[in-house]
């Protein structure tokens, strides 16, 4: 990427934490509903900006959306900001102790009227993080993680050990947003858990530092 073109970048994050009540997804064998809040579950966008194009990259705390819910997300998240709807990325951590937010057999019964309200909510992050946006660059960097994920199907079998991390910093070096990605299942509380959580991805995000001031990272690209 050239760094002659500006990019700009903006983050929030919204509270999506469903009713204590709400049927859990994730587990045939989970038996009821879920009673309490172990922590709280929320939607962040990030959206980029390069002078020329708009987009954004909104992720959940959640098991999974489907296609009828993220098409409509698409369309009032275009219709509130002005960022084409082929233009927004929406994806879910794939927690299994979240609300059921898609059709499982023997996982819990959806509730639409929930599914709602978390539409709006999906808007209301994008402009919030519309709003906040300022100069950026993007430095990433990798790590090997060999002792946390495992095939489960073939311990011997093929898997991806690798931690990738993206900073999106200003030009003072201050986080706008940090993105992970890793390939492990979020199941680390299993089907007797009947408390809402974002599971392990919840617990690292959590964990990201609030300033990059001590990291050296490759700029991949800058204002």
């Amino acid at each position: 990427m050239s760094g002659s073109t500006t990019l700009k970048a903006g983050s929030a994050a919204v509270d999506i934490t469903p009713p204590v009540g709400i049927a859990l997804t994730g587990y045939v064998l989970r038996e009821g509903p879920s009673i309490g809040v172990h922590d709280r579950l929320y939607a962040r966008a990030v959206v980029f900006d390069d002078g020329h194009c708009r987009a954004a990259l909104v992720v959940c705390d959640l098991l999974a959306l489907d296609r009828g819910f993220v098409a409509s997300a698409r369309q009032a998240i275009e219709a509130a900001t002005g960022i084409p709807g082929a233009h927004v990325m929406i994806a879910c951590t794939h927690t299994h102790s979240g609300p059921a937010t898609i059709f499982l057999y023997g996982c819990g019964d959806v509730d639409h009227a929930w599914l709602d309200v978390l539409r709006q909510h999906l808007v209301n992050v994008v402009q919030a993080a519309c709003a906040s946006m300022r100069k950026a660059r993007v430095a990433t960097t990798a790590r090997h993680l060999d002792m946390v994920a495992r095939n489960r199907r073939d311990p011997e079998g093929p898997m991806n050990p690798c931690l990738w991390v993206w900073c999106v910093v200003d030009t003072r070096g201050q986080p706008i947003a940090t993105l992970l990605s890793y390939w492990c299942h979020p199941t680390v509380l299993g089907h007797t858990n009947r408390l809402i959580s974002a599971d392990y991805p919840g617990a690292a995000i959590a964990r990201v530092p609030v300033s990059y001031t001590h990291l050296t990272l490759p700029t991949i690209y800058s204002v």
